[in-house]
């Protein structure tokens, strides 16, 4: 278990050879919970993946140095993931749960789901606020269940949902939905600080 980290700052600064920088979390391999952390201000704040097909191979999606061949009954709960580019993305086999955590203001997307692979993963009881482009975004050809969260709108997501809260798009199940919020405002403000970036992943 990862709990009560800050992870701030961690961003691509090379221009090729970049695919090992920018991750303030990367969960790997089978049973990982990471709970109670805060993630602000990097590129990507928690990346779930599993089957890496070029290990080390650089510019992809992936950390490039993750060989887990996928990922499995993950935990990821209770975070607070702002002002990172993409706040938490999904990539290849990966089951579990993304609960009960704040995700807001982050530039691109609150949740990514990258590919098909990535579509067992659950996102439920969440609260998804003014995220730039997508809350959730679901790259993948089958549903996500996104079901019982807060979209910062008591008439929920938009625009493929009919409110005004953050926006979801095809694919993602977004119904029923949270109408109220009852811990206080999506945009929670949080202590800084810089912490060694964090790799999850079975021992071989």
């Amino acid at each position: 278990m990862i709990t009560g980290n800050q992870v701030n700052g961690y961003l691509v600064t090379a221009t090729v050879g970049a695919t090992g920088e920018g991750f303030g979390l990367v969960v790997e391999g089978n049973g990982h919970t990471a709970a109670g952390n805060t993630f602000t201000n990097n590129d990507i704040g928690i990346q779930l993946q599993g089957g890496n097909p070029s290990l080390n191979q650089q510019n992809t999606a992936y950390f490039d140095r993750g060989d887990a061949s996928n990922t499995g009954n993950a935990l990821i709960s209770n975070n607070r993931v702002s002002n990172n580019l993409f706040g938490i993305r999904s990539i290849d086999p990966v089951t579990g749960i993304i609960t009960a955590n704040t995700v807001y203001t982050n530039t691109q997307n609150g949740i990514t789901i990258l590919n098909e692979a990535s579509t067992a993963v659950l996102i439920n009881n969440n609260k998804i606020c003014q995220n730039g482009v997508f809350g959730v975004e679901n790259q993948g050809s089958s549903d996500v269940n996104a079901t019982r969260n807060w979209w910062d709108a008591a008439d929920g997501p938009g625009p493929v949902g009919p409110g005004a809260g953050d926006k979801v798009s095809t694919r993602v199940v977004y119904s029923p939905f949270a109408t109220f919020n009852t811990t206080g405002p999506c945009n929670v403000t949080s202590g800084g600080g810089i912490y060694l970036p964090v790799i999850l992943k079975n021992a071989s």
